[in-house]
């Protein structure tokens, strides 16, 4: 898991977080996407070509465009959420190509879930609501929720499955709540209420939970593909 790769993507995720803080623009230009760049590099170099890690190293590459998409002003925003859409579907389908039988417990966490989404649904609408430009991602904004929604329930399923170790599963739930945690921040910078250094925790959950994710799934890929022989 480490090695030269995993060196550098760390390095940059550090000097595009000191950009963000120190309003460098710049060199948060040229960190952001590179830090997705070296990150799904060492994705591959760790992690066994099975079917999951497939999808997720499709997942990373369809944020990084979400990145550079982001980059630019706010007419490309809608180009960026729908990469990262489909990154998101693309972690859900990683999580769920190899599902064990499903018990009352799965059942009883979907249902929580579901109860999350329904909250964040009458929080977008509520807020968007309230500027007519915003209107317009009402839409897109409760699909993509739906999205994330269910990424963040496949990672926390792996806490129960006896496919997932305790090391794996732990990376991968914690970097999906860190994930949501990010979309979370930033759709209330955006769309709410800006807050005092929001681009920074936004940037630092979202490269946290990339990488947690990334590791966690390297590390179920490694273990499936140790069973398998």
């Amino acid at each position: 898991m480490l090695n030269y790769w995993l060196f550098l993507t760390i390095l940059f995720i550090t000097a595009n977080w000191t950009a963000v803080w120190r309003g460098w623009r710049k060199i948060n230009y040229f960190t952001k996407p590179t830090v997705l760049f070296l990150m799904s590099i060492w994705f591959w170099t760790v992690s066994v070509p099975e079917s999951p890690t497939l999808w997720f190293g499709l997942g990373l590459f369809f944020s990084l465009l979400g990145d550079i998409f982001l980059l630019f002003s706010s007419r490309y925003f809608i180009y960026g959420l729908t990469a990262f859409l489909v990154a998101q579907v693309a972690y859900v389908i990683g999580f769920n190509c190899c599902l064990p039988p499903i018990s009352a417990l799965f059942w009883f966490l979907l249902i929580a879930q579901i109860c999350v989404w329904a909250a964040m649904i009458a929080g977008l609408i509520i807020t968007l609501s309230k500027k007519l430009a915003h209107r317009k991602m009402i839409f897109p904004a409760v699909i993509y929720a739906a999205a994330l929604n269910a990424m963040l329930f496949s990672a926390l399923w792996t806490l129960f499955r006896p496919d997932w170790t305790a090391p794996a599963s732990g990376l991968a739930a914690s970097g999906a709540l860190l994930f949501f945690s990010s979309d979370i921040l930033l759709a209330l910078d955006r769309f709410n209420h800006p807050f005092p250094n929001a681009r920074l925790w936004v940037r630092v959950t979202y490269y946290l939970g990339q990488l947690a994710l990334a590791a966690g799934v390297a590390l179920y890929g490694q273990h499936v593909g140790v069973s398998l022989f």
